[in-house]
């Protein structure tokens, strides 16, 4: 028997990977603010380890931010630089490679948050509460110049319209 509501649970343990990736570059910064100016070989290695670990805590922050808050039917598949999406009524496979746009469809009166991939004459529409979903944005983030946290609260924000949240640039044709 537990004493918590399960949808108690599953929002603090959304929220205990960035927790900790801040408590530890909490001490990080600590550590390089009293050893460093001594020239500590703990206070190098400190600021050394602090990239990683802040890296970690960002992408920690954006899955917490972008996790579901309602199931919504389908399935999320993703491989090797490529994402698909079986759902009741449509789905499909998009590369990477092949992306123009990503939008983001947020939550509204009537309608879940959606991701829509653009690849040309293939867009793939996907319910952000679909099965996987989550993993989608760190999938997006290989995508150059993807916001991922600007990425993470659209998907929680309530607008009325959908926005583009990376567009591929062009490539210039060298001759």
């Amino acid at each position: 028997m537990s004493f918590i509501r399960p949808e108690a649970a599953r929002g603090i343990l959304r929220w205990v990977e960035p927790v900790i990736g801040a408590g530890v570059l909490a001490l990080l910064i600590r550590l390089i603010l009293l050893r460093l100016p001594e020239g500590s070989v703990f206070g190098w290695l400190a600021l050394i380890v602090s990239v990683p670990v802040g890296l970690w805590l960002r992408a920690a922050l954006g899955t917490a931010l972008a996790a579901r808050q309602s199931p919504a039917p389908g399935i999320v598949v993703i491989r090797e630089g490529e994402v698909g999406y079986f759902g009741p009524e449509y789905g499909g496979f998009v590369a990477l490679d092949d992306l123009r746009e990503v939008l983001i469809a947020p939550p509204g009166r009537h309608r879940d948050a959606a991701w829509m991939l653009r690849a040309g004459m293939v867009d793939l529409v996907i319910p952000a509460g679909a099965e996987g979903a989550d993993a989608l944005l760190a999938e997006l983030t290989a995508l150059p110049g993807f916001p991922d946290l600007d990425a993470a609260a659209t998907l929680r924000r309530e607008d009325a319209g959908v926005r583009v949240i990376w567009r591929r640039r062009r490539r210039a044709i060298s001759s």
